[in-house]
């Protein structure tokens, strides 16, 4: 793929594991792609400030990303999942999107006794990512929900929504309705959150063919083993 809105630069800072923490079973989603994904949304939706939205949220990895690499670019930031465990993964997460936040996991690493190489890792991330952040970071709200049950409320729609799918591998659908025809149950759950000119960006396996009467397709992305459909609500 051509990237248009992530330049080809190192992102090692924004690797889970140096700054964001990586939390076993729960993947993370390439970083450089996040971004590029974020900005062709952006240049659709056309808002200085996006609103974003995981609905399939996992650790917060994602989210995390696009709240400390774009951040003066985004207002809010919404993220749930089914797994309780999952939602304080991405609490730990989405916490570190201040200087508040990214020097109290700092003391943290010292209380516990990290030592000398994992601090001066930490510091090197760190020092990279605090450029881009904003004086006041982006509304976070991270919380447990179902969306193959039913659309979330939240308190404002949102201009783009991002969602790693479980496709088998390390993560698969869990709901407690069933998992039949989850991704049709998932669009229809989304279209209701989605702004009129929202984009949909549903990432998953090279077969992933989302269907459905409430979107029309934008683009679709091929990116490595993976596929990308970047689907806005059809008029």
């Amino acid at each position: 793929m051509q990237y248009r809105y992530a330049d080809r630069e190192d992102y090692s800072c924004y690797a889970s594991g140096n700054v964001l923490k990586h939390f076993t079973g729960m993947p993370c989603f390439p970083v450089r792609l996040t971004i590029e994904l974020f900005g062709r949304a952006r240049a659709f939706v056309g808002r200085e400030r996006m609103r974003v939205y995981d609905p399939c949220c996992g650790s917060g990895f994602s989210l995390a990303v696009m709240g400390l690499a774009v951040q003066r670019e985004i207002e809010s930031l919404y993220a749930s999942d089914v797994d309780p465990e999952c939602v304080e993964a991405a609490r730990c997460n989405t916490a570190l999107l201040s200087r508040e936040g990214l020097n109290a996991a700092r003391l943290r690493l010292i209380e516990r006794g990290a030592p000398p190489e994992r601090i001066a890792q930490y510091d090197e991330a760190a020092e990279r990512i605090l450029p881009a952040l904003d004086e006041v970071p982006p509304r976070v709200n991270v919380f447990r929900h179902d969306i193959l049950a039913g659309p979330p409320e939240l308190p404002e729609q949102a201009d783009f929504v991002f969602a790693d799918l479980p496709y088998g591998i390390m993560t698969e659908w869990q709901s407690e309705g069933g998992v039949d025809a989850p991704l049709e149950r998932f669009l229809g759950n989304i279209a209701p959150v989605l702004a009129p000119k929202g984009v949909l960006a549903v990432a998953g396996r090279k077969d992933l063919r989302p269907r459905s009467e409430r979107f029309r397709k934008l683009e679709r992305i091929s990116a490595g083993h993976r596929l990308v459909w970047l689907l806005v609500p059809a008029e």
